[in-house]
């Protein structure tokens, strides 16, 4: 193998190696903060700007409608991650960390969504616990 060949697969390799290694850290935090271990990490919730009221939108809508909300969010400062949830049909949603009820409430309420699930962890006797509220 030529020396050019083997320069481009290295850094073939290499650049693989690495989205698979943020991909798995991004997916491993997120699995932590869902399960109360990240110790900063007080509320989350989980929602989506699709299909208000539960009535299907087409799909160009419901992308327009999320992009709104991640605005709305990273102008809040908020840290979020992209989650897939189920209401009916598969949706595009959002964990929020660190929101607090009623922010969640004020964004489900002005994307007209019927539902959002609001979680807090409880560390009060050592191991964290997660309360999730459905609403």
């Amino acid at each position: 193998m030529n020396t050019r060949i083997s320069a481009i697969v290295c850094q073939y390799t290499s650049d693989t190696l690495r989205k698979h290694i943020n991909e798995t850290s991004r997916r491993q935090k997120a699995i932590k903060n869902f399960l109360g271990v990240n110790s900063k990490l007080r509320t989350f919730g989980i929602i989506t700007a699709e299909n208000p009221m539960g009535k299907g939108l087409p799909k160009q809508d419901n992308a327009e409608r999320n992009a709104i909300l991640i605005n709305l969010l990273k102008s809040r400062q908020y840290i979020f991650c992209p989650v897939k949830g189920k209401y009916g049909n598969v949706e595009h949603s959002f964990m929020i960390y660190n929101v607090s009820l009623q922010d969640l409430k004020e964004i489900g309420n002005g994307f007209g969504q019927q539902s959002f699930i609001y979680a807090e962890i409880d560390r009060s006797k050592g191991q964290p616990h997660v309360l999730f509220h459905y609403f």
